[in-house]
């Protein structure tokens, strides 16, 4: 597989062989193109036709891969601004943004228009490509071409890519080795075209995917921590690499900026007890998902939490402790090892989330890692190490034989051992065209506005994945790892289509078409939306008949839903709820004013996790007699709480309100009475009456 290449102590990188080196390249990328043949089957002989779209994380990534090959064609300023969780801008930051994906994706796309092909060819090409990096790094660390080979094997066909086959955004990690590739060849160099592509390839791999991104910096922060004290750096050095890491920086804030508006007014950010449940334990790493060990390790396992598939196999495992034994015991190659051994201890310790103190440390000073969630991912961190480490031990086991025929058939052997504990096949995947119902092409071609599709589920992308089929028209649908809390409210507005409620919620935000999938929906509640659905012909306008998808047109009432302006009533007083007294399903409050006042509203705050809103609105004054308070105002039985609700926390996402306006209340006592959504107490922060003080009543 190679000739045997001399090793250099003095040295941390060995020299590279230049007179074979198109060959052996060659070599490697035909290899490689062949094992991702066998290795990914059945995908690479069916990829118009097979997929993992099964999963609901896949088709969320198509869809991102998508609608970026289309808007950087379209509107490349407004890449954020996608066409899901309407209206709220920056959607596309609500998950991964695949904006590197897209880019790839475009010339496929254009040539095919096929989205299952187009995503299908990127994993084989991701696939490839990431073994073929890893065969650049070795060969420049190690200097033998047959132990890159085998490293660009172990690192690409690991269980750590098939176990997440559906997350495409997991699937590009070939630029984590180039970029220490690049970090290397500076240091001993000191040639500026290196700290290029450093940043150009760092930039890549934040685009290629969040975490991959944030892989990506742990990586180059450990390689410049532990390295460069070595390499003996001048000044201009050092500055060289800051001013590369800074552009690289800059190359990346229009993409950051989203992220941040979205933490920021929306409060996406994960606390440390959720993030829990999605962080490696001690006994992820010794779970396979390969069939070789998989029916030894559930006996072994079992009773153990386990979170993730993260045993690396006993090749590399072995390997790698191999590599470090030859590290440690040649002085010049020592601070290589102090480097791949810090990256394997740190990508643990991550991986680890909450359970070890420094991920809270991050979390804490580093505010992307407040985004992060699935804190497996980093465990692609001891296994780039483990492969790099593997490619010396192999470097230094054909060292000691002098044989090329028992070089090759060692090479061959540890492939073979590799595949077989590492690689499951045939895969699982499932048969899946691009070919979208006629529902799709139709609203392509109809009248703009927004869409609601029905059974409306929040975290569901079996719609998404048409987007492109209907250009992208903006949808109150979405899926994501954050679901803002307007639209989980919309969830339970639209659960109860064609109410009230949600015709006033379809209406107040100008939605043009309701989509109704029919097959998708349990049988009791379709059977009770075609019985009510006549109800509302004044509303919902039949459109058309698709079969198994009908079709609505939302008809305006010519009045507008929106809560009446309130800038210039003032606050008669603002209420604690704790104060009042607490009846099954309301809460009631006895309230004096300073003196006879003209309510005009009522505006209840919930914060920004509303739980029990409340459904109806009571006011009651003294009737001067006998007979006890008498109604001054309450809402009509149709009045859309759950509507105004959403959009209060649209309005004001950190602090979902009703607002309530009511008709002329002059008093100077009241009782206010709230009840609550489905007969449950109501919970709120405050609540704020809203009107104008007087001297006397009636004026």
């Amino acid at each position: 597989m190679g000739a045997r290449v001399p090793r250099h102590d003095s040295d941390p990188i060995a020299p590279p062989v230049t007179k074979t080196r198109l060959r052996m390249q060659l070599e490697a990328a035909v290899l490689f193109a062949v094992a991702t043949l066998i290795l990914t089957y059945p995908l690479a002989t069916q990829p118009s036709s097979l997929s993992r779209f099964d999963n609901g994380d896949a088709r969320l990534n198509a869809w991102a891969i998508s609608w970026v090959s289309h808007q950087l064609t379209h509107d490349p300023l407004r890449l954020f601004e996608a066409n899901t969780f309407y209206p709220l801008p920056h959607s596309l930051a609500f998950s991964e943004h695949l904006t590197l994906h897209g880019l790839l994706a475009f010339p496929l796309l254009t040539l095919s228009d096929d989205l299952t092909l187009t995503t299908n060819l990127l994993l084989l090409g991701y696939i490839w490509f990431s073994a073929f990096a890893m065969y650049w790094l070795a060969k420049t660390l190690t200097g033998s071409h047959a132990a890159a080979l085998l490293a660009g094997l172990f690192f690409s066909f690991a269980p750590f890519r098939f176990n997440r086959l559906p997350h495409i955004q997991m699937q590009l990690y070939a630029f984590l080795p180039l970029l220490l590739l690049s970090l290397h060849r500076f240091l001993l160099t000191r040639r500026r075209i290196f700290l290029v592509g450093l940043s150009a390839f760092f930039v890549l791999q934040a685009l290629a995917g969040t975490y991959l991104g944030a892989i990506a910096a742990v990586a180059l922060s450990v390689g410049l921590v532990t390295l460069t004290p070595f390499a003996r750096l001048e000044g201009r050095d050092v500055l060289a690499i800051v001013l590369s890491l800074g552009a690289a920086a800059v190359l990346l804030v229009p993409f950051a900026v989203p992220y941040l508006w979205v933490n920021r007014e929306l409060g996406v950010e994960w606390d440390l007890e959720g993030m829990a449940s999605l962080s490696a334990t001690a006994w992820s790493y010794a779970a396979s998902g390969a069939r070789l060990y998989r029916p030894a390790l559930e006996v072994l396992l079992r009773g153990r939490e386990v979170t993730d598939y993260l045993f690396p196999g006993f090749t590399v495992l072995g390997l790698g402790v191999v590599g470090a034994w030859d590290l440690a015991r040649r002085p010049g190659r020592r601070s290589i090892l102090l480097c791949y051994t810090t990256i394997l201890v740190v990508g643990v310790a991550v991986s680890l989330g909450p359970r070890l103190p420094l991920y809270p440390f991050l979390y804490e000073h580093v505010v992307f890692f407040r985004g992060l969630r699935a804190l497996t991912r980093f465990g692609l961190l001891p296994l780039f190490t483990l492969t790099v480490l593997s490619g010396y031990a192999i470097s230094w086991l054909f060292e000691t034989m002098h044989r090329q025929r028992t070089r090759r058939l060692v090479a061959g052997g540890i492939a073979l051992f590799f595949v077989a504990e590492s690689v499951t096949l045939p895969y699982d995947f499932q048969p899946h065209a691009d070919e979208p119902p006629e529902v799709y092409r139709w609203l392509a071609e109809a009248g703009p506005g927004p869409i609601a599709e029905l059974p409306f589920k929040v975290i569901d992308t079996r719609y998404m994945f048409w987007a492109r089929h209907h250009g992208f028209r903006s949808t109150l649908n979405g899926d994501s790892g954050f679901i803002p809390v307007s639209h989980q409210w919309m969830k339970i507005a639209l659960q109860r289509f064609p109410s009230s409620d949600a015709i006033a919620l379809l209406r107040s935000l100008d939605v043009k078409y309701v989509v109704l999938h029919l097959p998708a929906f349990r049988r009791p509640t379709l059977l009770r939306i075609l019985r009510t659905l006549p109800d509302h012909r004044d509303a919902l306008l039949p459109v058309r008949d698709f079969g198994k998808e009908l079709v609505f047109e939302v008809v305006s009432d010519g009045e507008t839903t929106s809560v009446q302006a309130t800038t210039d009533w003032q606050t008669l007083v603002v209420i604690e709820p704790h104060r009042g007294r607490g009846e099954e399903g309301l809460l009631s409050f006895d309230i004096e004013l300073p003196r006879t006042s003209r309510l005009r509203a009522i505006r209840l705050h919930y914060g920004s996790a509303p739980r029990v809103p409340v459904e109806r609105v009571e006011v009651l004054g003294d009737s001067g007699g006998n007979e006890g308070p008498e109604t001054r105002f309450a809402t009509p039985p149709d009045w859309p709480a759950v509507s105004e609700l959403v959009l209060g926390l649209l309005r004001t996402p950190q602090d979902g309100t009703q607002t309530v306006v009511v008709e002329d209340v002059w008093e100077h006592r009241l009782r206010l009475r709230l009840h609550g959504l489905d007969g449950e107490q109501p919970e709120l922060t405050t609540i704020e009456l809203l009107g104008s003080f007087s001297s006397s009543a009636g004026l």
